[in-house]
């Protein structure tokens, strides 16, 4: 018999030609190696929760540490860009690849620079192809040059970088829809479509596949088809603007746990569960009298069956909201998850006590009751 737990519900800009002096390399030899590893490891956890300031001086403290390293300024590069230090994360980049010229990412970069930002095309189309001179299996590199060709009308030329791209992956959702796109610009509306349904396949959360099938099915003339591709792609375009829109309120805020705690749970109700939980533990850190954190955090340790880290938090956010019946359910199942069947019957009575009208804590309990009875004969 199952048991229930409740549950709950980047365009790079670039401009400077200063030379970018990285910091001199430090006395790494003589410090521990963790230290230059720990330096990494916090800048990316700052990164990941888009604390773009606090990643930055991390990762230059790895500068610091370790001297020039290519991914390292690429690195430092990103941050600026999300701080919107462009001018600065211009002159990290110029001095990246003049220094490491085989660096896949410092390319792909420029050449996203020169194409959007000074309309230098030739250059772009330059340094995307050192991009994947650098890295043939360069997704991101191919993609944007396949592009490129496709806005310049040099549809052979894009054909064939899409096609070797879905060559090297044939599930690459940029591949398949570079190809379709190609297509349709060269009236072949078949074989878009059908690269378009082969994209929105591979990948269903991602809304530019049916953006795109929408207006092939437009082309064709297959108006309700096409309008039930449209609505797919407003649901899924809807749902990802929700989660730009909140992770510009950390940026903007990055010290209020609410609007962690909103980041969160779009995340989770979005089944974004890793950066959920990246977005919830920032929230509890922020302030630790957040009951609804720590109960997000519980359903999450509990779903990766992390039964103790649960339980941590369930009595953390019970201690903060005493009467809320899902946090004693929650806890029962983790009584029951570690055969403490006592334990587990009094955490389901409680969350009965306090009105849960859920059908799955009575169930619960009856399942917590059967083990209790189950196990005393085989106690002294």
């Amino acid at each position: 018999m199952a048991f229930h737990p409740i549950r709950p519900l980047w365009m790079l800009g670039i401009l400077m030609m200063a030379i970018w002096q990285p910091p001199m390399p430090g006395p790494a030899e003589n410090l521990p190696p963790y230290v230059l590893e720990e330096c990494v490891a916090k800048a990316q956890e700052a990164e990941n929760r888009f604390l773009y300031a606090e990643a930055l001086e991390w990762y230059q403290k790895a500068l610091t540490l370790k001297g020039r390293d290519p991914d390292l300024q690429a690195a430092v590069a990103r941050q600026l860009i999300g701080m919107e230090k462009l001018d600065e994360a211009h002159a990290v980049l110029l001095d990246l690849v003049a220094q490491f010229p085989q660096h896949a990412e410092g390319h792909t970069l420029l050449a996203i620079y020169l194409q959007n930002f000074k309309d230098d095309f030739a250059a772009a189309e330059q340094h995307y192809r050192l991009a994947i001179q650098a890295d043939p299996r360069s997704t991101r590199a191919r993609g944007r040059l396949g592009d490129l060709y496709i806005n310049l009308h040099r549809y052979d030329e894009a054909r064939a970088v899409f096609e070797e791209l879905l060559r090297i992956n044939p599930r690459s959702i940029t591949g398949l829809q570079g190809l379709g796109k190609t297509a349709m610009k060269e009236s072949q509306l078949e074989k878009a479509l059908q690269c378009f349904r082969d994209a929105a396949a591979v990948d269903p959360t991602n809304p530019d596949s049916y953006r795109l099938l929408a207006q092939g099915l437009s082309q064709a003339g297959k108006r309700q088809e096409a309008q039930a591709a449209l609505q797919k792609y407003q649901k899924l375009k809807s749902d990802r603007n929700k989660i730009v829109d909140l992770q510009r309120a950390t940026r903007r805020a990055p010290n209020k746990s609410e609007n962690w705690l909103a980041l969160g749970k779009e995340y989770l109700r979005q089944n974004y569960y890793p950066n959920a939980l990246q977005a919830l533990r920032r929230s509890a850190e922020l302030d630790p009298a957040n009951a609804q954190a720590h109960s997000l955090l519980a359903v999450l340790y509990l779903n990766q069956k992390d039964i103790l880290r649960a339980q941590d938090h369930l009595l953390k956010a019970i201690s903060l909201d005493p009467q809320n019946p899902d946090l004693y359910n929650n806890l029962g199942v983790c009584y029951l998850m570690q055969n403490k069947y006592p334990e587990a019957v009094e955490a389901f009575q409680t969350a009965v006590q306090y009105g849960s009208q859920d059908p799955g804590v009575e169930r619960n309990l009856k399942l917590a009751i059967q083990k209790l009875k189950q196990a005393k004969p085989l106690r002294p």
